[in-house]
């Protein structure tokens, strides 16, 4: 999971100042893998 989630660039490079905007962006990407994951099923 983490190294996909590293295929977001932004997670990656982590330009975000704070924590938790940080911890959005990841949540963001997660959400964003994770329906990827159910509509292939």
């Amino acid at each position: 999971c983490i190294n996909r989630l590293k295929n977001c660039r932004r997670v990656a490079t982590r330009y975000d100042h704070t924590a938790s905007s940080f911890l959005g962006f990841v949540q963001l990407a997660a959400i964003r893998l994770w329906i990827s994951f159910v509509h292939a099923a």
